[in-house]
């Protein structure tokens, strides 16, 4: 398939760097799409610091059950829980809960952070602390099961605690059509 090298086209705002990109790929391939069937392996995020709401939550799931992670600086990590069957009586499809994994001693988060979004592996790993103070948690979503596993490595003896936390405990009357009806309050 060949495209021209470059066409007069509008760039709507918002998308100008993308629209660009893609034409300055498609200029610098010749204006042809390569032929080659090799995939590329989709790009691990790393983040070195704890986020301190669901806003710096990463993704995870398995086209069923849908996970959002993330990991405060006391040391909890938690996580939204989703399924594609959770809809709501006004047709939206609403998180099931939160849960909240607390581990005593507490996942350092002063030193050694990171946290892993791993798409090849379809997991996170959240690891805090060096040395014999390191503590690595595993989350995924089973591929062939509507299962959340989350596991625990440290060199150290550690307890894990979950629980779950319903957040819609109160009858809510929703103003708008918005699907993000938790934009802006997500703690």
């Amino acid at each position: 398939m060949n495209f021209p090298a470059f066409a007069p086209f509008t760039i709507y705002s918002g998308s100008s760097r993308l629209l660009r990109a893609i034409c300055l790929g498609l200029a610098a391939l010749g204006g042809s799409l390569p032929a080659s069937s090799a995939t590329v392996a989709p790009p691990t995020v790393v983040w070195t610091t704890p986020s301190t709401n669901a806003l710096g939550s990463m993704p995870l799931g398995n086209g069923d059950i849908s996970m959002n992670v993330w990991a405060e600086s006391s040391g909890d990590v938690i996580f939204y829980l989703g399924k594609t069957d959770s809809w709501e009586d006004n047709s939206r499809l609403a998180k099931l809960g939160r849960v909240r994994v607390k581990l005593s001693p507490a996942l350092p988060t002063a030193t050694g952070f990171t946290q892993t979004l791993d798409p090849a592996k379809g997991e996170i790993s959240i690891t805090g602390g060096t040395g014999s103070t390191a503590v690595t948690l595993r989350l995924w979503v089973d591929a062939n099961q509507p299962v959340a596993h989350v596991s625990v490595e440290s060199a150290s003896a550690v307890s894990a605690t979950a629980s779950f936390e319903l957040w819609r405990t109160a009858q809510t009357t929703i103003a708008s059509e918005s699907s993000d009806i938790n934009f802006g309050n997500p703690a």
